[in-house]
Order: structure tokens, then C-alpha cells, then sequence
């Protein structure tokens, strides 16, 4: 029955995968563009538009001016140029400028202030100076009160006199930058607001610099001013979004966007969440089965502490709700953990991701996880992804089946130097480190908490189906369900585990002690001996496969009263002591 459940989610889940590649085969972010429009003072302003390559521009509601009449929308600052909405297509980002005419007398002259037309004297010209520049870096992030999508700078043009006023525009620019808000600028300088758009692709990892252009007839602005700003789009790894305490909570209502959700962000230092009130989430898990993240996270070493997710009757919970990588660089979460905690939710539940098809590496949660199925310290299911070098020390509980200590279920995912110190149980395909494995590589992992259930219940997998499982040591005080290593196994590669020659629990059903069999070959204490026991090459499956204590595992002080279990090398700040 367990069994068939199982495959009813995997099926379920494969069907959601075929129809994301099928979704996601059209065309690519990269052919869209951004069209902006200059209204010089004009109302209402029209919303900022992305057109696909070769698309058209949707004709905006037709705008007001006191003492004017709006003639129509051109290419050029200048106004000499229209744009046909039937005809002309978008092949890069632009910025439209709305000409108008004075009204009741046609085409007005130039001169200082007056509305744009043809005619007039020569133009004059002028230059920006920037007398405060713009502070910060412009990313697409915003909410929760932050918007990092504009600064503002301030600029004098020295040519003005008396009462002249110029409408300033930046140039044109494919970076997706813009002037937004009040542009006039007079005799005293203005303070303007620069905008980036949070679409445009902007490739370039230093300050990009933009000209200035005049949208007032009658001026002109020499060459050579510019304004310069730092632009990171999160489009790729490498211009990854920065995240602290101060953007945290922008970052998790943008990052559940269309555009947020493929973007890349990297943590710049500790974060605490606040206590909101008992049973108050104060967290929304990114991403979701129909919606799911395809960025990258890298927590580069840090730690977010006080996670609460409270929504029992919720699936797919996390701290990101689900991942899936579409190519190397994409759905990964890594370098990352979460301290503490407290996460309540129904179904495909884990401390760092509910339900991964892409990459989970060096993350740890200490939390408290409860729901029914599915559930993971670390992930809730696995599919087709991998976990790697991450552990757990929360206790997980759950009403149903597929609960573990890091992966609550797994299928076509390795599981490889992982450990759980926290106890698990639930029903059935219960373990200490991996509730279910199909189709898996579980290798070089151990678990130290009590694990029972109603059957399938192992110290490091419940229930293992075509499954290898080698190198993994169950060193749990007591496995009440089913076996020692392992509880059901289904086909699959058993080799080189061991347990615990003194665990309890089910001991009537420890029976198959052999390192090839569900319940291990005996070890005995103390278990934490590194310096003879866990460096041993020959206790494990091959050479290539044993403990790595140079790259991997810690070698730590093995002194009579003080010797520790292995750790994780190069994990996020926080203390590991796995004890018996």
C-alpha cells in the first residue's frame, strides 16, 4: 500500500516535470526588451513595457497637459521622428518621448520651459553636472518596504539663467535605466530619480555609465556627461543579488515573482528573523510545484536564524518550497544554515527545501519539522537531484510515511556525506537519514537519533528500492519498526554498513548483521574512535569511496572524554557536536 502511494507522487511529480520542459522550450528572457516612456509632465504615466523581439508596443491611454495637447509618441528626443504602433517593431529597449503642442497654437517654439514643436532658434547647448551622485547598486529586488530598483542623484546644468527650466532623459541604453518622476531641472540644479527596470540583462560587473539628453526642444546637452551606477541583474551566478538583514524580507516577496524566481542571490551575512508571536510565520517557502525556483542561492557560509513556517494544511515548505534545475548554474541552494526554528506544514516539508530536483549542498537546519509525509530535516523529497555534505539536527515528526532525518523521500537522487542527529518517526519507510530511496546512491552517511514507525523503519534508510546503500553507519540508540541499517530492502547494492552492536529497540529483528545486509555488521565502542575505526580504508566499499577525512569529513580531537563523531568540513558557521 505504502509502496503504491509512493509511486502515485512520483508519477504525479514526473508529469509536472515534462509539462515544465515543455513550458519552458519557447523564447528565451533574453528576447524580450523593455519599452519606457518620457512624458515630459504629461498624465497619466504610462506603465513600463516588456515586448517580446519583434513584437509591438501596445498604444498607451492618450495623456493630459495643462496648456498643451499631446501630439504623439516619437523615437527621438527630439521629436522628428514617429513611432507607428502598426508597423514598428521592438528590437532592443527603448524609451518613447510624448511631444506636445501648445495649446490652441500648434507647434510651439523652444526656449527655455516651453513645450516641445519644430521651429524656433537655434538649439542651445548645455551641460549635466552631477554635483551628488548616486549611492548604492540598482537590483530588481523590492517589497517589505525596500525598493532597490532606484537612487537618486543630483545635477546642476550651469547655462540656465532666470527662469529657464530643461526636462531631463537619460539616452537611450539597453540596460533598461530611466529618469522617473519630476525630470525639471532650473537655475537651482534638481535632484532626480534613477530607475532600473529590473528586466534588462546587464551583463557588465562594473559601473555602467548613460548620457544625458535634453527633452525639452530648443537645448542641447554636450557629449560627455554621464551618470554612472552600479547594476547587478541576478541573471546570472556570477552577478548574484546581495542579501542582508536589512533586504531579507524584500527578498523572499520578490523572489516568489515570475522574474525573482530565476534570478541569483548570495547572503552577505548573518540574518535573524523576529518573532512574530507564537504560531506567527514569519517566512513564505519560495517557490511551489507549478512555480518553482530555478535560481541559485548560495549562503556563503552564513546562517539565517528563526525560521517559522506555521501552515499545517500546506504543502511543498521550506525555506524554499521547490527547485528545480534546468542547467548547471540553476537550482541549487547551497552554503547555507538555518539555526533553530520551527516548521508546521502538511505535506513535502524540509528545513531548506520541500521538493528538490536540483542541487542541495554544505546546508544544514537545526529546526523542529512536523507534518504527515514526506518530511526532511533538510529536504523534503528528492527527485532526480542531490544532496550533498548536509546534516540535520531537528527532530522530525510525522502522522504518515517517507519521514527522515535529512531527505524524507528520494528517487534517482544521490545522498552522499550526510548525517542526522535528531530522533524521527512517523509510519512506515521511516530512517535516520532517508525515509524512502529509489532509484538512489545513499553512500558515507551515519545518524545518531532514536527512529521508530509501524514497519520499513531503519537507522539510516526505511525503505530502499533498487537502491545503493554503502558506506552508512547507524549508530542510533534505538530503531523500533523494522531493522538496524536498513527496513525493507527492495533489490538494489548493500555494502560496508554497520550499526551499533548495542542498539535497542526491535532486537528480536536484528538478525542479518553482515555489512551486505539490512541490519549491518556490528560496531562496537567507542564508536567515535576516528583515529582507528573511521579512516580505515578496508572497512569501506573501495578506496574511491571511503571516509574522506582530508576534503570532506573533519578529523577532530580524539582525546579519552572529548572525541566527537565526524563533521562536515567548510560548512556555515555554526557548532557540530554529534554525540551518542
Amino acid at each position: 500500500m505504502a509502496k503504491n502511494k509512493w509511486v502515485t507522487v512520483l508519477l504525479l511529480l514526473s508529469a509536472f516535470m515534462l509539462t515544465l520542459s515543455t513550458c519552458g522550450s519557447g523564447t528565451g528572457a533574453g528576447e524580450f526588451f523593455t519599452v519606457s516612456f518620457f512624458t515630459d509632465g504629461g498624465e497619466p504615466e504610462p506603465e513600463v513595457q516588456l515586448v517580446p523581439k519583434g513584437g509591438l508596443i501596445t498604444l498607451p491611454e492618450e495623456m493630459k497637459k495643462s496648456g498643451n495637447k499631446f501630439d504623439s509618441w516619437y523615437k527621438d528626443v527630439d521629436c522628428t521622428t514617429l513611432w507607428d504602433f502598426e508597423h514598428d517593431v521592438v528590437l532592443e529597449d527603448i524609451i518613447l518621448y510624448a511631444k506636445w503642442n501648445l495649446a490652441g497654437g500648434g507647434g510651439g517654439g523652444g526656449g527655455g520651459g516651453g513645450s516641445r514643436g519644430g521651429g524656433g532658434p537655434a538649439a542651445k547647448d548645455i551641460t549635466v553636472s552631477i554635483t551628488v551622485p548616486p549611492s548604492g547598486t540598482l537590483t530588481p529586488i523590492y517589497g517589505a518596504g525596500v525598493d532597490e530598483r532606484s537612487v537618486t542623484f543630483s545635477i546642476d546644468i550651469p547655462e540656465l539663467t532666470g527662469s529657464e527650466t530643461v526636462n531631463i532623459a537619460l539616452a537611450s541604453n539597453s540596460y533598461g535605466l530611466s529618469l522617473t518622476g519630476s525630470t525639471s531641472v532650473g537655475t537651482g540644479g534638481a535632484t532626480l530619480t534613477l530607475s532600473y527596470n529590473g528586466l534588462a540583462m546587464v551583463a557588465q560587473t562594473t559601473p555602467v555609465s548613460v548620457g544625458f539628453a535634453a527633452s525639452t526642444a530648443g537645448y542641447n546637452v554636450t557629449s560627455g556627461t554621464v551618470v554612472s551606477i552600479e547594476v547587478i541583474d541576478g541573471q546570472a551566478d556570477t552577478r548574484a543579488i546581495p542579501l542582508d538583514q536589512g533586504n531579507i524580507f524584500a527578498f523572499n516577496e520578490y523572489a516568489n515573482t515570475a522574474a525573482g524566481l530565476t534570478r541569483h542571490y548570495k547572503l552577505t551575512e548573518n540574518v535573524t528573523l523576529p518573532n512574530l508571536g507564537v504560531g506567527v510565520s514569519n517566512w513564505t517557502a519560495i517557490g511551489d510545484l507549478s512555480t518553482a525556483f530555478t535560481g541559485s542561492f548560495d549562503g556563503q557560509n552564513h546562517t539565517i536564524t528563526g525560521f517559522v513556517i506555521n501552515r499545517p494544511s500546506e504543502d511543498y515548505q521550506g525555506m524554499f518550497g521547490c527547485i528545480i534545475g534546468i542547467g548547471s548554474s540553476t537550482g541549487i541552494v547551497k552554503n547555507v544554515g538555518l539555526d533553530g526554528g520551527l516548521i508546521t506544514a502538511n505535506n513535502v516539508v524540509g528545513g531548506v527545501v520541500g521538493y528538490s530536483a536540483g542541487t542541495v549542498r554544505n546546508c544544514y537546519s537545526t529546526g523542529y519539522i512536523s507534518g504527515e509525509h514526506h518530511l526532511g530535516g533538510v529536504v523534503g523529497s528528492s527527485v532526480g537531484g542531490m544532496v550533498q555534505n548536509c546534516y540535520s539536527t531537528g527532530n522530525i515528526s510525522g502522522s504518515s510515511m517517507y519521514n527522515g532525518g535529512v531527505i524524507g523521500g528520494s528517487r534517482d537522487s544521490t545522498v552522499q556525506n550526510c548525517y542526522a542527529t535528531g530522533n524521527v518517526n512517523g509510519l512506515e519507510a521511516i530512517g535516520g537519514v532517508v525515509g524512502v530511496a529509489d532509484g538512489c546512491t545513499v553512500q558515507n552517511c551515519y545518524a545518531t537519533g532514536n527512529v521508530s514507525g509501524s514497519g520499513w523503519v531503519g537507522g539510516v534508510v526505511g525503505y530502499s528500492q533498487i537502491t545503493t546503500v554503502q558506506n552508512c553507519v547507524a549508530l542510533n540508540p534505538s530503531v523500533i519498526g523494522a531493522s538496524r541499517v536498513i527496513g525493507l530492502i527492495d533489490l538494489g547494492t548493500i555494502q560496508n554498513n554497520y550499526a551499533r552492536s548495542d542498539m535497542g529497540g526491535s532486537t528480536a529483528n536484528f538478525t542479518d548483521t553482515t555489512s551486505s545486509g539490512k541490519d549491518g555488521a556490528d560496531v562496537t565502542a567507542p564508536y567515535s574512535n576516528l583515529q582507528t575505526w573511521w579512516p580505515t580504508v578496508s572497512n569501506w566499499a573501495s578506496p574511491i569511496t571511503a571516509w574522506d577525512f582530508s576534503n570532506v569529513w573533519n578529523n577532530v580531537d580524539t582525546t579519552v572524554g572529548s572525541e566527537k563523531l565526524p563533521t562536515l568540513q567548510g560548512m556555515p558557521a555554526g557548532v557540530q557536536n554529534p554525540q551518542l
